[in-house]
């Protein structure tokens, strides 16, 4: 109590408040101890009663020496403390989480000219409040494996036209990572040739106009080819899709169609095959029931399971180059021997649902 009325001597200025609040000597600083009581008594609380100090009471003139250090805070309050700020390189002023409360963020001038361009284009912020301006030593140079999904050989394909010949899935999935690897890194698109029902499946057509899917009449395919474009298509199909099993038999028939479109365009055929995509997804194409019924009816009546979250790598072979002196049924054979030596060459026969998964956590990619 001896501190109450009196300016500590060397201190910042601030004269200590009086509990009581009445009134004080300018010239002595004295407090009457009658005044205080009668504060004490406006704030009782509960049965513990604070009791008056009694008769009026001088305090000390002289204070011990002021050390520094703040004022207790009256009861029922707290005093928050400030947390250290950390500035980013564009100029972003970032407070770490306090407790009970979120972070603050506050915008500050950019502190070198082009420094705020160099921290949107890197990392950014990682757990913790910490800030990585830019990429750890050696992140440079080795790219983040994909987990899910892998392309090899895309430089294989021609500036120009070509006729990409892939086998077909239980579901075409593979190629659509395909078409989106090849718009990212290529920035280019490539035009599909899809089975006529898939035309008279309700609300496609604008998804169909989009990806550039077409019915394939063979002049349809030679124009788009002749303008530049790159045109995809499975020689299998829907029978292959629905009808192959883990062993990756090709399910081409007599099919020489798209062999003779690339002859007529004068365009390479580009084969391709994606690793582990009948693991992914998987028809019951083995009853014959269904058999019959797709080829009475045309209608693709198989049961499919599975959408396993295995690993896929499409493997690009190298371009069958145009050649003039061969006819339609031997371009075919060899588009075919291509294919099948990409299934022989990057596919364990029969195929492993468990092993596939298991390829999603290898570290190291697999040579082209």
């Amino acid at each position: 109590m001896g501190n109450l009325g009196r300016r500590h001597p060397g201190c910042c200025g601030r004269a200590a408040r009086t509990r009581g609040g009445g009134a004080r000597s300018l010239a002595t600083g004295r407090v009457s101890g009658a005044e205080l009581g009668s504060r004490a008594d406006r704030e009782r609380s509960g049965p513990a009663r604070r009791t008056s100090l009694g008769s009026a009471q001088e305090l000390p003139r002289s204070a011990p020496p002021c050390t520094g250090q703040s004022r207790a805070a009256p009861p029922g309050s707290f005093r928050r403390k400030r947390r250290p700020a950390r500035v980013a390189p564009n100029g972003v002023r970032r407070i770490l989480p306090q407790r009970g409360g979120g972070a603050d963020t506050t915008r500050l001038p950019d502190p070198t000219p082009g420094a705020r361009g160099a921290a949107l284009a890197g990392p950014g912020l990682r757990g913790g409040g910490r800030w990585r301006s830019k990429p750890e030593a050696g992140l440079e140079s080795q790219p983040l494996p994909e987990r899910g999904y892998e392309v090899h050989g895309l430089e294989k394909i021609p500036e120009g036209p070509g006729l990409v010949v892939f086998y077909h899935g239980a579901t075409p999935i593979d190629y659509f990572y395909f078409l989106a690897k090849l718009f990212i890194l290529k920035n280019r698109m490539c035009y599909t040739v899809a089975d006529h029902f898939v035309f008279k499946l309700p609300g496609f057509k604008l998804l169909l106009d989009v990806f550039g899917v077409m019915h394939g009449p063979k002049e349809e395919c030679v124009k788009a080819l002749k303008n530049g474009h790159l045109v995809a298509i499975s020689p299998g199909g829907v029978r292959e899709a629905l009808f192959s099993d883990e062993n990756y038999v090709l399910v081409w028939g007599n099919r020489t169609g798209f062999a003779q479109v690339a002859i007529d365009a004068k365009v390479p055929i580009i084969p391709m095959f994606t690793q582990n995509v009948r693991e992914g997804i998987r028809t019951l194409g083995g009853i014959r029931l269904f058999r019959l019924i797709y080829e009475r009816l045309r209608l693709p009546l198989v049961p499919i399971y599975g959408e396993f979250p295995v690993k896929f790598r499409t493997y690009i072979g190298d371009p069958i180059p145009y050649d003039p002196n061969i006819n339609a049924a031997e371009l075919s054979g060899k588009a075919k021997a291509a294919i099948q030596s990409l299934i022989d060459r990057h596919q364990k026969i029969p195929g492993n649902v468990f092993r596939a998964l298991m390829e999603r956590f290898e570290t190291q990619q697999k040579e082209d």
